[in-house]
């Protein structure tokens, strides 16, 4: 393994099939927490109520910062109270967490705002939930899984 060093975002986002420590920066996501099966109707009510509050914060900081900024990919944590449901994979007792990465300049009052805005335009959408957290993960391996 390659010795821990600090890599900016980006290079997060490049894994490689070879193991390397890096050293997680905190970072802030729009998110929301569940319960049961990832292909199941919660997680993916949650994924369409978080890419529709990210779209409309990317319109709200170019408003605001005049900075055009990307809408990340989907991260999630996947975890089961009783580790044994997780690993004989029984789905509809895993818990998760779906987040979508901020930049730094997305306040909580600005996400608050947003999805407020949201809310009211499209009421079909469960974005009530969603909330913004800051993660400070520190020291983590890194490693590429492809496959089951």
């Amino acid at each position: 393994m390659t010795p821990m060093r600090t890599d900016p975002v980006d290079q997060l986002d490049s894994a490689t099939s070879e193991p390397r420590l890096v050293r997680v920066p905190p970072m802030s996501f729009l998110s929301s927490e569940g319960r049961g099966d990832p292909s199941g109707p919660d997680f993916t009510v949650a994924v369409r109520a978080l890419f529709s509050v990210a779209y409309a914060m990317k319109v709200a900081v170019k408003r605001a910062y005049a900075q055009d900024i990307a809408v990340p990919r989907l991260e999630s944590q996947w975890w089961a109270d009783d580790m044994s449901t997780f690993t004989a994979a029984r789905r509809s007792q895993w818990r998760w967490t779906a987040m979508v990465r901020q930049p730094d300049l997305v306040t909580a009052d600005l996400a608050r705002s947003v999805i407020a805005a949201v809310q009211s335009k499209r009421p079909d959408l469960q974005v009530g939930d969603l909330r913004m957290v800051r993660l400070d993960e520190g020291p983590a391996a890194q490693v590429m899984h492809i496959g089951p």
